[in-house]
């Protein structure tokens, strides 16, 4: 996917024309938001220090954009590891006031239940929209490195499958991420996700391609090639537009916002 900046409906969404209909997300920017300092100013996050009032001015925009019921988002923990989870209409409203009742030890959601907002963030891994047309399937996922590592991807998946999804169907779509061009690693990452899209520079730094690790490991788990399109913009060098963990701490700070990826089925 090139990188485009959609804002259709306003300022604070970067893209939402992610998924095939009847399937839906929306990948929020950093700007047009009520958040204040270096949480300026679209902050979807609570667990990041932000005043929670203003996230859930956030999150509330957001959603009631597309007319979905802000009091029904449901919000995984994330915790960079491998667990998905299946979600349906008991479980509307987790973590979507307080991040201390959000879908635990979680870093991707799945539902099947028309209506039912998901919602991830991020302010450099790479999220991931999932959809599968057959089983009416909608996931969100969290793919970080170190999710990636642990099988993220391959987990959601595998519980897709379960609901009834055939991966040859999954369309998957990728939001802006941080790039190979800022981002530079330990050995621990390529320890971790082996060496087939590091980048060795003569002086002995390391870049890793993100995007291009997540590709292929959709389609090791059976995604067609022409149905995983993943966005190019990196979320370190657009300050204007993207919050960046990275950014941030090479500025020496350690205090930012997350953007949000939210999914949900018309």
């Amino acid at each position: 996917m090139p990188e485009t900046n959609a804002l259709t409906l306003c300022s604070r969404v970067w893209s939402d024309t992610l998924l095939p209909a009847p399937f839906r997300a929306a990948f929020s920017a950093r700007e047009g938001g009520a958040s204040s300092g270096a949480y300026n100013s679209n902050n979807m996050a609570l667990h990041v220090g932000d005043d929670p009032r203003r996230v859930r001015e956030n999150r509330r925009d957001l959603l009631q954009n597309f007319n979905l019921d802000p009091n029904r988002a449901i919000v995984a923990e994330q915790i960079h590891g491998s667990s998905a989870v299946l979600v349906d209409e008991a479980d509307a409203g987790s973590g979507c006031f307080s991040h201390k009742d959000s879908i635990a030890a979680t870093d991707a959601l799945i539902t099947a239940t028309p209506g039912l907002p998901l919602l991830c963030m991020s302010a450099d891994c790479l999220l991931l929209a999932l959809c599968e047309p057959q089983a009416r399937l909608v996931a969100v996922v969290h793919a970080g490195w170190r999710g990636l590592a642990e099988g993220v991807i391959e987990s959601t998946i595998k519980l897709m499958k379960e609901s009834g999804a055939k991966p040859g169907l999954i369309t998957a779509a990728g939001t802006p991420s941080i790039g190979p061009c800022c981002f530079e690693v330990g050995p621990e990452v390529v320890s971790a996700l082996g060496d087939e899209h590091a980048a060795f520079s003569l002086d002995g730094k390391v870049s890793y391609d993100l995007r291009a690790a997540a590709r292929a490991r959709l389609l090791k788990a059976g995604l067609s090639a022409g149905q995983i399109q993943i966005d190019r913009a990196c979320t370190c060098c657009r300050e204007d537009m993207f919050f960046s963990h990275r950014r941030t701490t090479k500025l020496g700070s350690t205090h930012t916002g997350r953007m949000g990826l939210l999914v949900w089925i018309d």
